[in-house]
């Protein structure tokens, strides 16, 4: 859900760009047993490479549910070929009221995110904000898409979604984010 934004600011910042993602894929290692291939192979490309940042993102909730180390495994090998570790918390989920189909029958904002979903998530989110040291920034989202009144932000001052479903950010959404990244690539390289 950022890749149009993450090929933005890398033509603005002149840097070089290589993804590595997989739809529904885990990303992680995992702390007992074979870690994904995905995993491996992008260990794999990250010590080759040698990049100066990397930006993770996930859905923190669902990886992290039962074994949060895993991430703390993933961020000390990564850290150990990258300068910079940038970690983007995960926004909130839209429930399903808040669907193009429940919208075109009658549903209208405002949106609150299921309270168990939530408390996974700003969980999740606390977590992966406990990580920040070093090398690794933590770009926190939230104040972005949550209101005062606790209900998600679902337009943007143009009226265009931020949502393109209840789990990923449309463009509009990500162009949110942008500005947030760009200071953790630009902190991170007057810090070099």
């Amino acid at each position: 859900m950022y890749g149009k934004m993450t090929k933005e600011i890398v033509r603005e910042l002149h840097l070089k760009l290589n993804v590595i993602s997989v739809p529904g894929e885990d990303p992680l290692p995992h702390s007992v047993g074979k870690s994904p291939q995905l995993w491996l192979d992008s260990l794999s490309f990250v010590e080759r490479n040698h990049p100066d940042d990397l930006v993770l993102v996930c859905n923190w909730a669902g990886k992290l549910d039962g074994d949060p180390k895993r991430l703390e495994t993933a961020i000390d090998e990564l850290k150990q070929h990258a300068k910079r570790v940038i970690l983007i918390t995960q926004p909130p989920q839209l429930p399903e009221s808040g669907s193009r189909e429940s919208m075109r029958n009658g549903s209208m904002p405002p949106f609150l995110e299921d309270k168990l979903e939530r408390t996974k998530r700003t969980s999740a989110n606390a977590f992966v904000k406990s990580l920040q040291r070093d090398n690794v920034i933590v770009v926190d989202i939230e104040s972005l898409f949550v209101n005062g009144d606790g209900s998600i932000r679902f337009t943007n001052k143009d009226g265009r979604l931020l949502y393109h479903d209840g789990d990923h950010l449309s463009d509009a959404g990500a162009d949110l984010v942008k500005a947030s990244v760009l200071r953790a690539l630009t902190q991170g390289q007057a810090g070099s």
